[in-house]
């Protein structure tokens, strides 16, 4: 009663007897105490006629003018978010991307959650609460927006090979929470399995967990996408025999690069080095700030996964991505049992490209697929929640067209409207919601796949003649309708 006798200018005592005179109209309470003891909800008879009086107080605004409804375009209201550190280091860069491009006016804040986060957010002191379901009171509507797997930071070689018994004896520091600083959800499993561990440090910082843990002298339990966030490629090892390093020593920036910045082709590099006029690999323009595409980018992403932390690339992508959702006849270099289904090139001017028999991994470009290969993997990122994050919108694309790689930006009014860089992906919004697609050619093949997350429909196009990309457009609004995918930015003409 108290927040909404504030909303309406009026006394409590005043909104307290309003509330009695229609609870006699309507021979019903309308509102009952929350079971939780704070604050009232409502009862099946309000909720029944709550859309009728929001239609009428609708048609009031609007016969005096004033603005209904909520358009993100306009709003100038400040949201406050209550969430801990991960969920923040997550959520900020989409949705700063989302505030930027559809919410311009608008501002965001992060707060710590309080003690007691159900009257936090009945206080009006926060709009949302981020966290795990443990800390949700039970009577606040909920839903999941993610899910994530813990896993164990700790010293290569510092601790034995980890199990339960050994998880149990060595040190632990844990970050903090409302509750108890010496104990999170892990300790409740542990209990029920009749165990416990030896938390010897508490801190208030993911950040400082993770310092500690790389002391050796702790191993940290971490939500994985905290240590997945983006590292400098630098840190994955020593990358001097990267053959552009040369170039690149002497600018500071090359010590920022992020894979982040490298799958949002946001590097600053030109598409490859020998497109440079002396092809010398030089930054364009800060990493992170502008999007322009950038093979030399992936290549030099392959090389620290590959040269830096010693991970085989052709390997760990077949045991992630390509067994898991069954695509047997995807590669990232030739195998002999392609051959019998095999389709050469056409160029634009009609000639026979025979295909090559790629040896060696080159991530920018080597990989052998088929149609029904490439719709499983476009089906994936729809429906597996590790994949889906690619297609989430990361960084503005503020060019008139995708190549030349270094185009200038366009004026505002010209840009594309909510047009994105995902995670090797572009995302866009258009008549059927959002959206995002991938393309891709060379000089004698063509080949797309545009999804529409609304409807969860996806079409997929391999055309082994590169003349055929100028019927991708209406063959993609064939099978899906208008969709809005930015064909003009993506081949340069409509």
């Amino acid at each position: 009663m108290t927040k909404a006798s504030g909303l309406l200018g009026i006394s409590q005592p005043a909104m307290s007897g309003r509330l009695a005179k229609l609870r006699r109209l309507r021979g019903d309470p309308l509102f009952v105490p929350n079971s939780s003891g704070r604050g009232v909800v409502p009862t099946p008879r309000a909720e029944e006629i709550e859309p009728a009086i929001a239609g009428l107080i609708d048609s009031m605004l609007a016969s005096t003018g004033a603005p209904t409804g909520f358009d993100p375009a306009t709003t100038t209201r400040t949201f406050t978010i209550a969430c801990f550190e991960t969920p923040a280091a997550v959520l900020a860069p989409p949705l700063a991307t989302a505030f930027r491009t559809r919410a311009p006016r608008a501002r965001f804040s992060f707060v710590l959650p309080s003690v007691d986060v159900g009257e936090q957010l009945e206080a009006g002191d926060a709009d949302l609460l981020l966290s795990g379901v443990e800390d949700v009171p039970g009577h606040l509507m909920h839903r999941t927006v993610w899910r994530d797997h813990y896993a164990c930071a700790r010293v290569r070689g510092a601790h034995p090979q980890l199990d339960l018994d050994v998880f149990c004896e060595v040190p632990h520091v844990v970050v903090a929470n409302a509750r108890d600083r010496f104990s999170t959800p892990i300790d409740d499993r542990l209990a029920a399995l009749g165990r416990s561990r030896w938390v010897a440090a508490s801190v208030q910082s993911y950040a400082v967990a993770a310092a500690l843990a790389a002391s050796g002298e702790y191993i940290c339990t971490l939500p994985r996408r905290f240590l997945e966030l983006p590292k400098p490629l630098p840190s994955y090892g020593n990358l001097e025999a990267y053959g552009n390093w040369g170039d690149l020593a002497a600018d500071e920036r090359w010590r920022k690069i992020t894979p982040r910045h490298v799958l949002t082709h946001s590097t600053g590099f030109a598409n490859f080095a020998y497109l440079e006029p002396d092809e010398k690999l030089r930054f364009h323009f800060d990493p992170g700030t502008r999007y322009a595409y950038s093979g030399e980018g992936i290549i030099l992403l392959q090389f620290g996964l590959e040269q830096g932390l010693g991970l085989d690339m052709g390997a760990e992508i077949d045991r992630l991505i390509f067994r898991p959702l069954g695509m047997t006849r995807t590669s990232l270099k030739w195998r002999p049992d392609f051959a019998g289904n095999l389709a050469d090139g056409w160029t634009v001017e009609g000639k026979v490209e025979p295909h090559d028999e790629r040896s060696r991994i080159r991530v920018a470009g080597s990989m052998d697929t088929s149609i029904t290969d490439l719709g499983r993997f476009a089906a994936a990122l729809h429906a597996t929640r590790a994949l889906a994050e690619m297609t989430r919108p990361q960084l503005p694309i503020t060019s008139r067209s995708q190549f030349p790689t270094l185009v200038p930006d366009a004026p505002p009014a010209e840009r594309f409207p909510n047009l994105s860089a995902g995670l090797g992906v572009v995302t866009f919004v258009g008549p059927q919601g959002p959206g995002f697609y991938k393309g891709g050619h060379n000089e004698s093949t063509g080949n797309t796949f545009v999804c529409v997350d609304r409807a969860r429909r996806c079409v997929v196009i391999l055309a082994n003649d590169v003349r055929a990309e100028r019927a991708f457009p209406a063959i993609v609004e064939a099978a899906l309708g208008k969709t809005g995918v930015p064909f003009r930015w993506e081949y340069g003409r409509d």
